[in-house]
């Protein structure tokens, strides 16, 4: 059985190296697309662990080399944080007499 180091946008690297250009596409803030989980938004990346927020999917943490191949950048815009909203008190009843 032969191993294949892992390929990045079609280049092949040494297993665990990932060339600066490619983690620069996944800096804090980026839209990615990941094959399983679909949209989401780069909360932290180092070389070796990035945190991804997905849409769907709520909050990941992955090993970044083994990871990157399943990334893709994406083009769309952040979704917009949805705020919390507080519940609100229910009304006097008006009283009686």
């Amino acid at each position: 059985m032969q191993l294949h180091p892992p390929s990045y946008g079609g280049k092949q690297y040494l297993k665990g190296v990932i060339p600066t250009q490619v983690m620069a596409n996944f800096n804090q803030g980026a839209q990615v697309e990941h094959q399983k989980f679909g949209l989401g938004t780069v909360m932290s990346s180092t070389d070796e662990r990035i945190t991804i927020k997905f849409d769907d999917h709520g909050e990941k943490k992955f090993v970044t080399p083994m990871v990157i191949g399943s990334l893709k950048k994406s083009d769309r815009q952040p979704p917009a944080e949805k705020r919390a909203s507080r519940a609100r008190k229910p009304k006097a009843a008006a009283a009686r007499g």
